[in-house]
């Protein structure tokens, strides 16, 4: 990911896989891909059970509330701010999965979510601030972080959030048995390991072969806090995103809902890990949502380490940073029939080429949490429309839903309300 106001890939103490490059981004994925192999992510699924149950619950005695105000009428229908409730929904079973932290009541918002709403969220302002500055003249980095320095009298949020995971580490031991991130982190952890500009490790220019390099089985205690809030802030922000549009897209097309809930129907309520690879229609409907709206692309960007020359000629200068545009090539009639409609079923075939779907991006750097993420998204959507059918209020669309570029550097939907009601 290309950001200005980035920390030094190489020199600072809070950097995480996102914003390392080299040996050092070597070292922290593949620690972080331990704590994210098979065998953890099977341990999450009770956890995103539990935490979806309790999502359902709540929004069963809304609908009984909104019935007792209808003269209690039967299997009354209900409209919701839903992405705003999938936020709350996704930031408990990360809070669970990353911080370790402990089940409670789906209305009982947790620290890091409070931090969560207080950092990300808002609009980039159309006006000229100091981010579009930045991006303008990136040599101004330092300027501008030294300014912020400055003028801040408390912790900004991005601070708080720190100290938040920074005191739920030290209250973990090392070596403790436990499967989330956090501890995950802490049983490698070295208080006194300091990331060097100097050291073998952090001496290549980006051109190692990266498969070759062994790497040591350390993070420093920053690297930790760091890679620990963006695993946070992506598995809460982008799930929540990602079920959003998936019932949209699903509220639309009732032919398709009815066939996802045919097929989720046939899964016990005890959901098991392996069973989630037997939902094939509903992981094409997960699929064909994220082609339709790729609302992480902006976060699929690369710095040219060398002059790049293209077939027709064009040269990206070294230094440069690329941003692809994922929405216009899976929109791309040259690739896609029909590239506007919702049509799980083309990705049931052999013959999608992946070089044209990059909701995830591509290569070293595609998305580490890819494999948890599609787990949640099966596991809530199974559970959730075993219970509940979801509609459009009139005039709600996919074609015409407001979507914004918010400060997470994602797409979110706004001001979208959904129509559900429970099945049976």
């Amino acid at each position: 990911m290309i950001e200005p106001m980035a920390p030094d890939a190489h020199h600072a103490a809070f950097v995480h896989v996102f914003g390392a490059r080299g040996q050092r981004w070597k070292r922290i994925r593949t620690l972080t891909s331990v704590a994210l192999k098979a065998s953890q992510l099977k341990s999450f699924l009770p956890i995103i059970t539990e935490q979806t149950d309790d999502f359902i619950d709540f929004l069963k005695h809304e609908m009984k509330l909104a019935a007792d105000q209808n003269n209690n009428q039967e299997n009354c229908e209900i409209q919701l701010d839903v992405h705003r409730l999938l936020q709350k929904l996704t930031a408990t079973v990360i809070g669970r999965a990353a911080l370790g932290l402990e089940r409670r009541p789906f209305n009982d918002e947790s620290q890091h979510f409070k931090l969560f709403k207080k950092l990300f969220g808002n609009e980039p302002n159309v006006l000229l601030d100091s981010e579009s500055v930045q991006w303008l003249t990136p040599n101004s980095t330092k300027l501008w972080v030294d300014l912020q320095t400055l003028w801040s009298k408390n912790e900004s949020p991005i601070e708080q959030l720190n100290s938040h995971i920074g005191t739920l580490l030290k209250s973990k031991v090392k070596g403790k048995d436990s499967v989330d991130f956090l501890q995950q982190f802490k049983n490698v952890e070295n208080v006194e390991f300091v990331h060097s500009e100097n050291a073998p490790e952090s001496s290549d220019d980006g051109f190692q072969d990266i498969g070759k390099i062994r790497v040591q089985p350390v993070l420093a205690t920053g690297e930790i806090i760091s890679q620990t809030r963006f695993l946070s802030i992506a598995g809460f922000d982008t799930t929540a995103n990602t079920l959003t549009f998936a019932l949209l897209l699903l509220g639309e097309n009732p032919e398709v809902l009815e066939r996802v809930q045919k097929e989720v129907d046939s899964f016990p309520d005890n959901l098991q890990y392996e069973s989630l690879s037997k939902a094939e229609y509903l992981h094409c409907v997960i699929l064909e949502t994220l082609r339709l709206f790729p609302h992480a692309s902006m976060l699929q960007s690369r710095l040219c380490m060398e002059d790049c020359h293209l077939p027709d000629g064009t040269v990206i200068p070294k230094g440069v940073g690329v941003l692809f545009d994922t929405w216009g090539l899976q929109r791309d009639p040259e690739y896609w029939d029909e590239p506007e409609k919702f049509i799980p079923e083309r990705h049931g075939s052999t013959a999608l080429c992946l070089d044209f779907f990059t909701p995830f991006g591509v290569g070293q750097r595609q998305c580490i949490g890819m494999r948890f993420a599609l787990m949640e998204l099966k596991a809530v959507l199974i559970r959730f429309l075993k219970q509940f059918t979801v509609t459009l209020p009139p005039g709600t669309s996919s074609k015409n839903v407001y979507v914004a570029l918010r400060d997470t550097g994602t797409v979110w939907p706004s001001q979208l309300k959904l129509c559900f009601k429970k099945r049976f």
